[in-house]
């Protein structure tokens, strides 16, 4: 790679879901530290541009509406001419998509940096290899220069003053005791499989609320439905799942003892807001990279299954039609791993 410039105009490409942009933020935030001269912008798509407006390492946020004006290779190859307008020295692409190999290609930059498991490998002056036994945010780290030797640092999302009161005034206007115990729940998830079933997360929010606690549940608008189910019966939740934008999340988060939650985005909002993340495996296992953490990360899985796991991100049904996966993590053994990480104390 040639000699890195202090003040270098560098662009990073993730254009893949919330969670992924998540974990791009720690290699984005180590170039900052390296240069803190570097003058640092992301291409995001539309759903997830919020993360990196929100991090203090990044200059400007660009979109790429890949189901939009730019879903065709000619709208992608618009958009990778303005990229080249701006004179970037640097590109890092941790998304391995065609789309975004031609959008880096195209871009103009001299160093470009990619997985060698890209689509199109050619598009990149320089490949790293994809490690599947890492951690996502340590794959990521691996495209950047010097990239530390410790790679559990947190992601930094800001929200801003205005996204802060909005939370203070949720909570104040929640009917709360003093010094409530509040455990955040999200039942939520893209891939169905993934979900673990929402009326044995009922099952736990009805437990908790027993022992006195508060329950939270927090996800996208599409996860309303859901939080509906997860709270029924439930005393003392509340559904607030499509209310807050990410950063929102993250900070009414911060107020809870623990968060649990599928292998899904708000997996790393609890990461993020550096509070207790207990992660439920249902079709997909924390051997793909993408589990909580930091020091205070739990996991359930049912391993091993023979046809676990059935795919990368799960799928829309169960293949075998038993999701057996899911219907062992029963809610005992949920509430069982609660009590072994002493948060329900």
């Amino acid at each position: 790679m040639e000699e890195l410039k202090p003040d270098a105009r560098v662009l990073v490409i993730q254009t893949a879901f919330i969670g992924d942009a998540i974990l791009t933020l720690p290699a984005i935030q180590h170039i900052k530290t390296l240069r803190p001269a570097a003058e640092i912008d992301v291409v995001a798509i539309p759903s997830t541009a919020d993360v990196f407006r929100r991090s203090p390492s990044v200059r400007e946020t660009l979109v790429l509406d890949k189901r939009g004006a730019h879903r065709s290779l000619w709208g992608v190859g618009n958009f990778a001419r303005a990229l080249r307008r701006r004179g970037y020295d640097e590109l890092y692409a941790p998304h391995r998509s065609f789309r975004t190999a031609f959008a880096a290609r195209l871009s103009g930059a001299p160093a470009r940096v990619g997985f060698d498991r890209s689509a199109w490998r050619g598009a990149y002056t320089r490949l790293v290899r994809y490690r599947e036994d890492w951690h996502e945010v340590r794959r990521n780290l691996s495209l950047v220069p010097e990239p530390p030797e410790e790679w559990r640092f947190r992601p930094e999302i800001r929200p801003t003053a205005e996204e802060k009161a909005r939370v203070a005034e949720f909570f104040k206007e929640w009917d709360l005791p003093e010094n409530a115990k509040i455990v955040a729940c999200a039942p939520g998830s893209v891939w169905e499989t993934k979900r673990y079933p929402v009326s044995d997360f009922n099952k736990i929010l009805r437990y908790l609320a027993a022992k006195d606690f508060r329950t939270l549940v927090v996800g996208s608008p599409q996860d309303r439905a859901l939080g509906e189910e997860a709270t029924r019966g439930a005393p003392g939740a509340r559904n607030a799942a499509g209310i807050f934008t990410i950063a929102e999340t993250i900070e009414a988060l911060a107020r809870c003892r623990v968060v649990v939650a599928n292998d899904s985005a708000p997996t790393h909002f609890g990461v993020a807001a550096d509070v207790p993340t207990l992660t439920l495996y249902c079709s997909t296992t924390p051997a793909f990279g993408f589990y909580p953490y930091h020091d205070r990360g739990a996991r359930l899985s049912v391993e091993p299954l023979e046809c676990k796991p059935c795919g990368v991100h799960g799928l829309r049904r169960c293949p075998i039609g038993t999701f057996e996966c899911a219907r062992r993590l029963t809610p005992e053994r949920v509430i069982e791993k609660l009590k072994e990480t002493r948060v329900l104390q």
